[in-house]
C-alpha cells in the first residue's frame, strides 16, 4: 500500500468519525454592522448542513460563549441580547440583536461559530462589529441667553449661546432664524460644542425668536431643536404723513401713521403758521381742518409722536389742486359762525348719540301727527265735494217733499198736491221768499 492510498484512507476515516466538516455559514454577519445609540441592531448568521444532533450555533462577545442555541447563557445578559432562530431541514437561522445599543458596545467583538456538543469550535464566521452612531444627552442641545435679558432698546447688543455635548459621528449646531441659518462660529472645549450669535437689535427683532439646531450629518434621521425668545425690542416711534391735495373751500384731513414700542404714544401737531378752524380726533391721531383757504397754501403741519423710548415727527406742506379749485375762487367766501371762529378745536359726536336723537325726534313727530289726525277726525265733519273736488254748500234746515198735505181750509176734501221740495236755510228773512207762492193762493181762497 502506497502512500497515496493510505492517506485517503485517513481522510475517509475523519470524514466518517467527524461529518460536521460539510456545515457551511450561508450568510455570515457583516464586518461592520451601524447602530443608533439606544436603538437596537441584528446581526446575521444563517448556517446549513447542521447536524442538530451533535452541533449547536453560539455566539461570542470578545471571545466569551453567550448563548447555546436559542438560549442567552447568562440571565444577565438577556436584557442586552437575544437569539432569532429559524429552523428547517436545510438552513438553520441564528440571529443575535444587541438591544438598547451603548457607545461601549463599539468596542466589542461578535462572531458566529458551530460547536461540538461538548463545545468544542468546529468552525466560525469573520468578526463583526458595530458601528454605534452615537448621540448627545437627552438634555442637547441647550439654549443659552448670555444677556439675561428679554426686553431691550433698539442699538443694544444681543448674545446668545448653543452647546451640546460632543459624540461620534461629530454633531453639529447652527442658530436659525425664520428659517434662515446665521452666521456663527462653533467651537469645541472639553468635549463640550458651543456656537455663539452676537447681533445689535433693531425694530425688526421685536417679538423674533431665535432657534438652534443639533444634528448629525453621517445621521440624517437624527434632529433636535431648542429655541430662545421672544424678545421685546423697544424703539422709539417712527412716523409718516399723509401727503393729499386740497381745493378751495374743501375739508382736509391729515393722518399721523407710526409705529414704535411699546405701542402707547402721544401725538402733537403744529401748524406754521397757526390756523385756528381745525379739530383733533381719533386720540390725536387724526387732523381736520374744517375749510381750506387759498391762503393756507404752503402751510406746514407737522405730527410729533413720542412714547417711553424717545420721539419721532414728519411734516407736510398743504398744496391747494388748482384744478379742483378753478370754480371755487370765483365762489364768495361765507362767514362761519362765530362759535366756530371762537373754537380751536372740537369733538364729534359719537355716532350712537346722534342716532339716538334722531330717533327720538322721529316718534314726537310721528306722535304729533297722530294728534291732529285724531283731532279732524273727531272734530270736524266729512263733507260733499263734487267731481271736481271742490265743496258743495249745504244748509242748515231741510225740508223733505210728500206727496200729499192736508188742506188748511175746512171742508175741503180734495188733498194739496206737491211734486217738489225744497231745502231752504233756517234764515226766517229767507223761508217768506220760499213760500210767497203758495201764501198768494191761499190769500186768494180766503176772498173767495
Amino acid at each position: 500500500m502506497d502512500v497515496l492510498q493510505v492517506y485517503i484512507m485517513v481522510m475517509l476515516l475523519c470524514m466518517k468519525i467527524n461529518p460536521s466538516m460539510e456545515v457551511r455559514f450561508q450568510t455570515e454577519p457583516q464586518e461592520i454592522v451601524e447602530g443608533e445609540e439606544g436603538s437596537s441592531t441584528i446581526l446575521a448568521c444563517i448556517v446549513t448542513d447542521l447536524d442538530k444532533k451533535n452541533e449547536n450555533v453560539t455566539w461570542k462577545v470578545n471571545g466569551d460563549i453567550i448563548s447555546n442555541g436559542s438560549l442567552i447563557i447568562n440571565e444577565d445578559q438577556r436584557d442586552k441580547y437575544s437569539i432569532l432562530t429559524a429552523i428547517n431541514d436545510i438552513h438553520h437561522t441564528n440571529n443575535l440583536m444587541v438591544k438598547n445599543i451603548e457607545r461601549s458596545d463599539g468596542k466589542n467583538s461578535y462572531i458566529c461559530a458551530v460547536t461540538s456538543k461538548l463545545k468544542k469550535e468546529i468552525k466560525h464566521s469573520q468578526v463583526a462589529k458595530i458601528k454605534v452612531f452615537e448621540k448627545p444627552g437627552e438634555q442637547y442641545p441647550k439654549c443659552i441667553n448670555l444677556s439675561n435679558k428679554k426686553k431691550y432698546k433698539e442699538g443694544e447688543t444681543l448674545k446668545i449661546e448653543c452647546i451640546s455635548e460632543n459624540s461620534q459621528p461629530n454633531p453639529k449646531l447652527t442658530w436659525n432664524r425664520q428659517n434662515k441659518m446665521l452666521k456663527s462660529h462653533m467651537t469645541n472645549i472639553k468635549n463640550i460644542l458651543r456656537i455663539t450669535y452676537n447681533m445689535t437689535l433693531t425694530r425688526n427683532d421685536n417679538g423674533a425668536i431665535y432657534w438652534c439646531q443639533l444634528r448629525i450629518p453621517d445621521n440624517p434621521k437624527f434632529e433636535r431643536n431648542c429655541s430662545i425668545g421672544p424678545f421685546q425690542v423697544d424703539y422709539k416711534p417712527s412716523v409718516q404723513l399723509n401727503i393729499p391735495k386740497y381745493a378751495i373751500n374743501e375739508e382736509a384731513i391729515f393722518v399721523c401713521f407710526s409705529s414704535a414700542s411699546p405701542s402707547k404714544v402721544m401725538y402733537n401737531w403744529t401748524i406754521i403758521p397757526p390756523i385756528r378752524e381745525y379739530g383733533i380726533e381719533n386720540n390725536g391721531q387724526v387732523l381736520r381742518l374744517s375749510r381750506v383757504l387759498r391762503s393756507h397754501e404752503g402751510t406746514i403741519v407737522k405730527c410729533n409722536v413720542h412714547n417711553e423710548v424717545g420721539q419721532g415727527s414728519d411734516e407736510t406742506v398743504i398744496i391747494i389742486d388748482d384744478e379742483d379749485s378753478d370754480l371755487q375762487d370765483y365762489l364768495p367766501e361765507t362767514s362761519q359762525n362765530s362759535n366756530e371762529q371762537n373754537q380751536a378745536q372740537y369733538t364729534e359726536l359719537p355716532a350712537a348719540t346722534i342716532l339716538s336723537v334722531a330717533g327720538a325726534s322721529l316718534l314726537l313727530l310721528s306722535l304729533i301727527m297722530a294728534i291732529l289726525l285724531c283731532y279732524f277726525q273727531v272734530y270736524t265733519r266729512s263733507h260733499a265735494i263734487d267731481y271736481t273736488g271742490q265743496r258743495i254748500p249745504q244748509p242748515d234746515v231741510y225740508f223733505e217733499p210728500k206727496d200729499s198735505l192736508h188742506s188748511p181750509f175746512a171742508g175741503e176734501a180734495t188733498p194739496w198736491k206737491r211734486s217738489v221740495g225744497v231745502q231752504v236755510s233756517g234764515d226766517s228773512s229767507e223761508s217768506s221768499y220760499t213760500y210767497a207762492e203758495i201764501e198768494e193762493r191761499m190769500k186768494q181762497r180766503l176772498s173767495a
